[in-house]
């Protein structure tokens, strides 16, 4: 029988480069493309024109970097962030608040007093006008200030969606809402950090609102209105950082590192209620402790008080950082009004007269006062004297080279009336005391609320400065790893408390204490990204750093944490992606995709260029890369040029090909969300007529019949919203 030359047809190879077509030693160089355009190749050989893209919606406030918030495969959204604020989508509909209701807050602003807001303060809180126009909530830190008002809803607002927008700019306060004085039907006691914040509310009665705290530092309220707008929330970055954000999510939470910036908090609270808050731990970290002979000196134990510095010490720049004192001696105050309140814990070490500490009680009151005694650690309280007097004593109840923590207060039942000011002050020992700077008045002197009481008022050279300012600067990445957040940044990498997020205490110990470290090697200074692969790993511009525990992989640890140069191929500032085991990033020069493989040399990292077969085509830079699984594992490389690169990817299959994607306007950020067959490929286009996010339609609605799914920016029985199409033929 002759021999027959039989035309062997592949699709799935995609495009060659031109520099690239004297590699016929490939096997497969045959199958390649010299051009394949909204062509996408298919594992098994065949290749379809791309699916059209289906219009959700106009973008409304400029170029939008999109962030995906997948809480479960069928419980998603889409963040939206572009230089100022930051909106959200839900199944496809921006959030939105529709005007029309007669509801309001009266007095929302508090432009001179509290008017409309009914006092209902706890005995030891104190709710007030400031000024400036806040309401002022302080507590005892067990007694609450409490506002509350009553909205008057018309019936015919009854079952329709109000926005709830309210504006806390310092301390934590907590918000109910419900269908009578004091209920939550509607708002079940939703904490608010410093930030703004939208809450929904559908309401079938009248809206009892109350605010409250219970801080022993003044929160401060700014507003709170109801809002017909779409949801924005302010992110509060200034600079040119735009588009420099990267993001890693915990259930409802998503935090954000911002370049050059403070870090940030997006938090749901529900479907269509959402805030941003400033990521600020209240206990670290901090810089190495003071060397000279500075002192700080703080005017009172809690509150709002100021710190003073012996020598010039604090910028403009300071406000929002965090300072801790260490005391020599330990005083702890509590004006008690009500039962069941103590005054924090002294801690009492030695032996003989070094015991000795000082017990106080002042004040009109009248209630048994009972101290009270814990051996090795707090928690264990048991009573050891009362009384009912004012008065002061000296006492030492032995228990030599036994650690005893003594604490003071009144008892659930010895309350009845009045206030009773309780103290005790022991002369040895130190308390560490942190707060926050609020305001800057002077290099040696700035306003501060006490976010853990301070030992005494004494001045003090044993001092920590927060690492995180505006004169320190900001952690430039975040991510999750295990069990950890991390942040990285300046030279350093810090790893919060395990399975405690915002939790940095200096003072813990053992496997699950924070751990902070500083880069030793290359330039770090600004860190581009960190990925949660097999090992965490963190780009630079000249290098891939990897932290790793030992060869077994432990856990890392404060003592088995280490730094290692996993590849000198610098990175991008482009966000990286996984792949099961596999890393995806973008190299310095921004025109390559390049893949690390885990043990590709025993335990270390190795690095192959995955854009190799088509060097000249991402010469305009690579600013965003998308990870599609579904129905194909596709990386979606998108261009500063408007174009899109994509990549189908499947190692075992040695299927690797790139084709080229395009429209009629310029593609300039995307985002995927998991599907149930097919991702949800979302891309922003800026086209003639304005800018649009659109949607990858599935591959199976672009296989003919009555509805085939293949036009640019369609829509599926739209009536209106088609202007977009005027200048199209």
């Amino acid at each position: 029988m002759p021999r027959q030359n039989v035309p062997l047809l592949a699709f799935n190879r995609g495009v060659v480069s031109p520099s690239a077509l004297a590699r016929v030693d490939l096997e497969r160089m045959p199958f390649y493309a010299e051009q394949q355009e909204n062509w996408v190749p298919h594992e098994l050989g065949g290749m379809s024109l791309r699916p059209g893209f289906e219009f959700i919606g106009e973008i409304n406030f400029g170029e939008t970097y999109l962030v995906p918030f997948i809480y479960s495969y069928d419980d998603t959204a889409i963040i939206g962030i572009d230089d100022e604020n930051v909106s959200i989508w839900v199944d496809d509909t921006q959030v939105e608040y529709k005007g029309g209701v007669l509801t309001a807050v009266a007095n929302s602003g508090f432009d001179t007093d509290l008017a409309s807001w009914t006092d209902a303060d706890d005995a030891g809180g104190t709710s007030a006008w400031v000024t400036g126009g806040y309401m002022g909530l302080t507590g005892d830190g067990t007694d609450y200030a409490r506002r509350k008002q009553t909205l008057t809803v018309d019936a015919s607002d009854f079952n329709t969606e109000h926005g709830l927008k309210v504006v806390v700019t310092k301390g934590v306060a907590t918000i109910r809402a419900g269908q009578t004085d004091g209920a939550k039907e509607y708002l079940d006691d939703i904490v608010l950090e410093p930030g703004t914040h939208f809450l929904a509310i559908t309401p079938t009665t009248d809206i009892y609102l109350q605010i409250e705290a219970n801080l022993q530092r003044r929160t401060d309220i700014d507003s709170v209105e109801i809002i017909y707008n779409y949801l924005s929330l302010p992110l509060g970055a200034s600079g040119s950082w735009f588009p420099r954000v990267r993001t890693a999510q915990s259930a409802d939470v998503v935090y954000l590192a911002i370049k050059d910036n403070k870090p940030k908090k997006i938090k749901r609270y529900a479907t269509r209620s959402w805030g941003i808050t400033d990521y600020s731990p209240e206990d670290g970290p901090f810089r190495l402790i003071n060397t000279t002979t500075t002192t700080i000196t703080p005017s009172a134990l809690v509150g709002d008080i100021t710190l003073t510095s012996s020598a010039d010490l604090f910028k403009s720049g300071h406000v929002g950082a965090l300072f801790r004192v260490d005391s020599i001696g330990q005083t702890v105050e509590k004006d008690v009004t009500a039962e069941n309140q103590f005054t924090d814990a002294i801690k009492v070490t030695g032996v003989g007269t070094s015991r000795a500490f000082l017990l106080s009680i002042a004040g009109t009151f009248t209630a048994t006062c009972t101290l009270q005694r814990s051996v090795g650690e707090p928690g264990n309280w048991q009573d050891v004297q009362s009384w009912t007097a004012p008065g002061s004593i000296n006492l030492n109840y032995g228990l030599d080279n036994q650690t005893i923590y003594y604490r003071f207060g009144v008892k659930t039942g010895d309350f009845t009336s009045g206030t009773a000011e309780l103290s005790l002050v022991y002369g040895l020992g130190s308390t560490a005391g942190i707060a926050r700077i609020t305001g800057y008045t002077s290099a040696t002197s700035v306003f501060a609320e006490v976010l853990s009481p301070f030992g005494n008022t004494n001045p003090s050279e044993f001092w920590y400065e927060g690492m995180w300012s505006d004169v320190k600067g900001y952690p430039s990445s975040v991510s999750f790893f295990e069990g950890r957040l991390w942040w990285a940044g300046r030279q350093y990498w810090y790893g919060s408390k395990s399975d405690a997020y915002e939790t940095f205490d200096l003072d813990l110990e053992g496997d699950d204490a924070p751990i902070i470290r500083q880069i030793g090697f290359g330039a770090v200074d600004d860190i581009a990204w960190m990925l949660p692969a097999q090992r965490l790993l963190v780009g630079t511009a000249g290098n891939i750093i990897a932290a790793r525990s030992s060869s077994f992989e432990e856990p890392l640890t404060n003592s088995t944490f280490n730094l290692r140069q996993a590849i000198s191929y610098g990175a991008a500032e482009v966000n990286p992606a996984l792949i099961d085991e596999d890393s995806f990033y973008v190299d310095r020069s921004k025109q390559r995709l390049m893949r690390l493989i885990f043990g590709r040399n025993g335990f270390s990292y190795g690095a192959v260029d995955a854009s190799v077969m088509i060097p000249d085509e991402m010469v305009a830079g690579i600013k965003k890369i998308l990870v599609q699984r579904r129905p194909d594992t596709r990386i979606h490389c998108i261009l500063e040029n408007g174009d899109v690169w994509m990549h189908v990817f499947n190692p075992v299959e040695e299927l690797r090909p790139w084709v080229k994607i395009t429209t009629s306007g310029d593609i300039e950020d995307g985002v995927v969300l998991p599907g149930e067959q097919e991702d949800e490929v979302y891309y922003i286009i800026d086209r003639v007529d304005g800018r649009y996010m659109e949607k990858w339609a599935k591959q199976s609605e672009c296989v003919g019949g009555t509805l085939n799914k293949q036009l640019d920016s369609f829509s599926v029985n739209a009536s209106t919203g088609l202007d977009r199409f005027n200048s199209e033929t």
